[in-house]
């Protein structure tokens, strides 16, 4: 192959491997923060009780804590902006708007019973990533990238004598996955007038799940629980499409077969989760948790892609469909606490820790993440009317990225973040 043949195929392989990384958006690797401004405005902590019907989405076991039946409507906005600081100097700031994040949870106490039923629909993977498509990343990354899920989720929970509650549900998700990139004609095609091309990958999914949790009274004070999530696969079915494609006798005859649109099909494995608990209640007023969280993210250990009768693009210029991600498996851990102020008011605040899964050599701009520590503050308002409103609010720290040894040398560099990420519950009795 000569030089500029090499040249060619080295800058188109950084382009489409960008691209196709490009599914992995999201905060912790996938996941979205935990649903419920009570939750979120003590860090997190959300183990070993239930403040409102979103304890379906964290522990079902904790329903039995809900007399009546209740409802809960939450809307969170999150903002995420990223820097980047290429070793040669240049540098620039990605493009995210706020993302709004819904969520509904309802619980149904029947009468005379230990029983409860809740049902919860949430976001709970997805956000975005936006560069500038004729910034530093032109033709090596993709300039957007968005991934969005539902996720339905109803539980039943009991008691199992007086100091045990036992839970569980089942997940079922739809996600939906659109990415863009640009990739340089010019340069496969030997064709300095070519026009570069805007390629899509537009894709939708179905997956299904399990989550089940289990709450012991150690003593009148405090308490233990466990929780488990399976994993969840969605397959993605959809289509590629790429505008200005240069005809098949100016292109090499290995990608002769090129047409400006395809099928799309490509499966994400979402992280299978263990939680552990310890709630105390220190005083009648103030409330604890500390707990730990394992997450599963070693199942993305590569991204396997099927564009169809386009394949020939990915094998001829990166070897093959599957495209490296070597996740790590993370551990979580937080601690956050409720001080009750009066009896219609309550205050909270934690702190979280949640480490990034992705190594140096796979990271790319989609999810430039680094380990990440957040700090949480809350306050609830209670009437006596069987209302609540809660409001949570975190600021995180990310910590400054450097990365010199990435498989694709564009890569490299400086990754800056930060987030914010407000909550609003309110909660009524039906």
């Amino acid at each position: 192959m000569s030089s500029e043949c090499h040249r060619t195929y080295t800058v188109v392989s950084s382009a489409l491997l960008g691209l196709l990384l490009a599914g992995n958006v999201g905060a912790d690797g996938f996941r979205n923060p935990p649903d419920g401004a009570a939750v979120l405005g003590r860090g997190g902590a959300r183990f070993t009780r239930a403040d409102d019907a979103s304890s379906v989405l964290h522990n079902p076991a904790n329903l039995v804590d809900l007399e009546e039946h209740t409802a809960t409507v939450s809307l969170s906005l999150a903002n995420r902006r990223h820097e980047f600081r290429s070793p040669l100097g240049p540098s620039q700031k990605s493009d995210d708007p706020w993302h709004p994040l819904p969520t509904i949870a309802a619980t149904w106490v029947p009468e005379d019973s230990d029983c409860r039923v809740g049902v919860a629909l949430n976001v709970p993977y997805g956000q975005s990533t936006r560069w500038d498509s004729q910034g530093l990343f032109k033709y090596v990354a993709p300039h957007k990238a968005e991934m969005f899920t539902f996720q339905l989720s109803p539980s039943v929970a009991t008691r199992l004598g007086d100091r045990i509650s036992v839970g569980a549900g089942v997940n079922l998700l739809q996600s939906d996955l659109e990415l863009q990139q640009i990739l340089p004609w010019a340069l496969i095609s030997g064709n300095p007038a070519a026009p570069d091309s805007l390629q899509t990958f537009d894709g939708s999914g179905y997956g299904f799940g399990a989550n089940v949790g289990v709450t012991v009274q150690v003593t009148e004070r405090q308490r233990l629980a466990v929780t488990y999530r399976t994993p969840v696969e969605v397959d993605y079915d959809g289509d590629f499409r790429m505008d200005n494609t240069p005809p098949a006798a100016v292109l090499p005859p290995v990608l002769g077969g090129l047409s400006a649109g395809s099928d799309f099909e490509t499966s994400i494995e979402f992280p299978a989760t263990v939680g552990l608990g310890y709630g105390a209640r220190l005083s009648e007023t103030l409330h604890v948790e500390a707990f730990v969280e394992w997450v599963g993210h070693s199942a993305q250990d590569e991204l396997d892609l099927d564009i169809g009768r386009n394949n020939a693009l990915l094998v001829a210029v990166q070897g093959g469909t599957a495209v490296p991600q070597d996740w790590d498996d993370t551990w979580v851990y937080g601690i956050g606490a409720d001080w009750a102020l009066t009896e219609s008011f309550t205050l909270r605040g934690g702190y979280t820790h949640v480490p990034s899964p992705v190594p140096s050599n796979t990271l790319n701009p989609t999810i430039p993440i680094a380990d990440q520590e957040f700090f949480a503050v809350g306050l609830g308002w209670k009437t006596g009317e069987g209302q609540r409103l809660d409001l949570g609010y975190t600021v995180s720290f990310f910590e400054d990225r450097t990365i010199r040894n990435n498989n694709l040398p564009a890569f490299n560099g400086c990754y800056e973040t930060d987030q914010q990420l407000v909550l609003l519950s309110y909660t009524i009795g039906l």
